[in-house]
């Protein structure tokens, strides 16, 4: 696997161009560029064309790709971040990247106040396929519990009743290991549609990001899974339970190790 680091983790203390300084000296692949902060507000400043290019000229200076960009914050309901996410989407090739990481979450009171909210989901969902079909651009849900798209099943049978090329899974192992009844039939299940990944380590029942090997997750056979079913690419180390310029290198170290 390539592994990556992720702007948002250190967006409260780090410029872009420092976190990538630092995602080059940790170790690290590759670097996937997040439209939103630590606090999971929007980051509009990163659609400028003045700041788009010299990212980029950075990212090449470093050799440290941007493995995706993406935006997780909520759309279903919200007018103005769904027009946001488009936006995003078609700025991802400027960022060198195809790839576009977004959502499956939604409100808890959106669940009681709207009747039909998977109705509403998979209609949003669809109009970002096509926007992301018109920009040549490769959509990376990511199934998260408890939103409506919660786990594998969810998400593939979304893809059957949007039938869009343009709709992958960003693969969070751990959402899977939480998620599903058996993470590695699972992985079988999205051969072709793994467009990126999130790696940490989870107990059983406990939506808990952890540090890779403190959790109960079997991540080398997890690696194992993933090459079977033809993904090798980038997996971003999504660590929010720890100050992460502490913890990146020793988990990178661990993760490069497992996946021996």
């Amino acid at each position: 696997m390539k592994f990556s680091g992720r702007t948002q983790m250190l967006s409260d203390r780090y410029s872009v161009f420092e976190a990538m300084d630092f995602f080059k000296k940790a170790g690290f692949d590759g670097v996937e560029l997040c439209f939103e902060d630590l606090n999971f507000r929007l980051r509009p400043d990163l659609w400028d064309e003045r700041v788009i290019g010299p990212i980029r000229e950075h990212s090449g200076e470093l050799g440290l790709p941007i493995s995706a960009v993406g935006n997780h914050l909520r759309y279903f309901f919200d007018d103005f971040m769904f027009e946001a996410i488009k936006r995003g989407i078609r700025s991802a090739k400027r960022y060198g990247t195809d790839v576009f990481i977004f959502s499956a979450m939604n409100d808890a009171t959106e669940r009681v106040r709207c009747a039909d909210l998977r109705k509403v989901a998979v209609s949003r969902v669809r109009e970002l396929c096509k926007v992301a079909e018109d920009a040549g651009v490769c959509l990376a849900m990511e199934p998260e519990p408890p939103s409506i798209f919660a786990n594998t099943n969810d998400f593939l049978r979304l893809c059957a009743e949007i039938q869009s090329p343009a709709l992958g899974i960003n693969f969070d192992a751990g959402h899977a290991f939480l998620a599903d009844p058996d993470i590695y039939e699972s992985i079988a299940s999205l051969k072709g549609l793994i467009r990126h990944g999130h790696i940490e380590d989870m107990q059983r029942g406990q939506h808990l990001h952890l540090m890779p090997g403190e959790g109960d997750m079997d991540l080398p056979r997890t690696f194992r899974a993933l090459r079977a079913a033809g993904f090798d690419g980038y997996m971003s180390l999504d660590l929010y339970n720890y100050v992460y310029e502490d913890v990146a290198a020793d988990a990178l170290a661990a993760l490069r190790k497992m996946d021996g």
